[in-house]
């Protein structure tokens, strides 16, 4: 099983990492059996990755390549770091094999060609234009397409922007389990050319006063999105710019953005241009949109909200047996939401709901309200909604079946303490709700 990108690497890294003197280029091409190009594209590759990490392949004039270990301490506890870690690419199944594909064409700068791919594949000809083709329709929704150039190779064709969010998508959010908890094994190889520790710890501190811990999820999506921003940033890939309006940001809070950007330059040693900058705030404007500046009044923009909200909650009562119009504690809930709704609308783009099949599954009455009612009135207010985002609607309907239900006393106090964050400590007192209504009362969340 591979730590690094492919299992190769990590077999020349090894076999580097036994000599005591410099290896020539030809007995290496003997023992891996590929071409002399391949093994100068696998050192190159190997350096980035070596980078920071007090180690580096250097090629001695005459004599070949040497392992060059400048800080053994530091080298050992990353190559430890990584055997502990799960497997990055994988080549064991097809799937796997396509994410490794995924990878090496998004993480390459350069053309690569057919024998290359096949040699980091382990797969034949036909094989792999099996998988080109499923990878092709794969990256299509990111306008990213792969171009056979004769006598070059494979190259991948986009802007920046769109093979960040290809990136984020396709390889990053596999695991939803493991994206929340920490950094996961792929976003550690991607990343490993900054402190990520380092990067958590100034993203926290400094980031602090705009309350971005109320949700894990988008929580996350900033931090990620920062990482994958400040590594590309360091092995040379510029973003071009922004494919949307740019989104306003408060004064205060972007004061505090500044500041945060004036930190992560000096402690990264980084340049972050206009563009990079412009891409953090739209990725923190996207994740999180009450702190956008509404071009709507902002009393006007409430009231909006209110009367969506008020609108829902009356065809709910209308149409079924849930009367939750005295519900103040809901309708702030709601109000609140699609107030963040509408600010999010003025730059057009639509959330991923990583939850969605969870809430169907768990919820299936309350997304059923949701969807049911808010189709109804969203030709009065032109407030449509994708079912990401009703699925977050159908979570505050959610708790007001579980806090409207029957009452009873002599109830365990219980208290949920969740290392995942609040959108999944909220799940979590649903379920146990449900399951124990009658002998349990949820004193809080932490």
């Amino acid at each position: 099983m591979s730590k690094l990108y492919y299992q190769r690497l990590d077999d020349i890294l090894e076999f580097l990492l036994k000599q005591s003197s410099p290896v020539s280029q030809k007995k290496i091409i003997g023992v891996f059996e590929v071409s002399d190009r391949t093994i100068r594209t696998d050192v190159n590759t190997l350096n980035e990755l070596l980078e920071d990490t007090g180690a580096k392949i250097v090629l001695i004039r005459g004599k070949g390549y040497l392992l060059d270990l400048k800080d053994r301490d530091r080298f050992h506890a990353w190559w430890s770091d990584l055997t502990e870690q799960q497997t990055v690419v994988s080549t064991t199944t097809n799937e796997e094999r396509q994410q490794s594909l995924i990878f090496l064409l998004l993480t390459h700068p350069e053309p690569q060609t057919l024998d290359d791919l096949l040699d980091q594949l382990y797969v034949s000809k036909n094989t792999f234009y099996s998988y080109l083709k499923n990878v092709r329709n794969l990256l299509t929704p990111f306008n990213l397409k792969i171009i056979n150039r004769p006598n070059i190779g494979f190259d991948l064709i986009g802007s920046e922007f769109n093979k960040r969010q290809a990136i984020s998508e396709l390889l990053i959010k596999k695991n939803l389990h493991e994206y929340l908890m920490d950094f996961t094994p792929v976003e550690t190889v991607l990343f490993n050319n900054i402190n990520l520790k380092k990067l958590q710890q100034i993203e926290l501190a400094s980031l602090a006063p705009l309350s971005l811990l109320d949700s894990d999820y988008f929580h996350k999506n900033i931090l990620s999105a920062l990482a994958l921003a400040l590594s590309r940033n360091k092995s040379g890939y510029r973003l071009e710019g922004i494919p949307f309006t740019l989104p306003k940001l408060e004064k205060n809070i972007l004061a505090t953005v500044e500041a945060f950007f004036a930190e992560i330059e000096t402690e990264f040693k980084v340049l972050l241009d206009q563009n990079e900058r412009d891409y953090f705030i739209y990725t923190l404007a996207v994740n999180f949109p009450r702190l956008v500046i509404s071009e709507t009044n902002s009393a006007d923009l409430s009231e909006l909200a209110y009367k969506i909200a008020d609108d829902l909650l009356h065809e709910i009562k209308l149409c079924s047996s849930y009367d939750w119009t005295a519900d103040d504690t809901l309708r702030k809930d709601l109000v609140s939401h699609i107030e963040g709704l509408v600010n999010m609308d003025l730059f057009r783009n639509d959330r991923i709901n990583p939850l969605l099949e969870t809430i169907k599954n768990a919820f299936p009455l309350a997304f059923d309200l949701s969807l049911t009612h808010l189709e109804k009135i969203a030709p009065k207010y032109d407030f449509y909604l994708s079912e990401d985002e009703i699925g977050y609607i159908a979570l505050h309907l959610a708790g007001a079946i579980e806090r409207n239900g029957k009452e009873t006393i002599r109830k365990q106090k219980v208290a949920i303490v969740c290392g995942s964050g609040k959108t999944m400590s909220k799940l979590i007192e649903m379920k146990i709700t449900r399951k124990f209504a009658d002998s349990v009362k949820i004193i809080g969340k932490y």
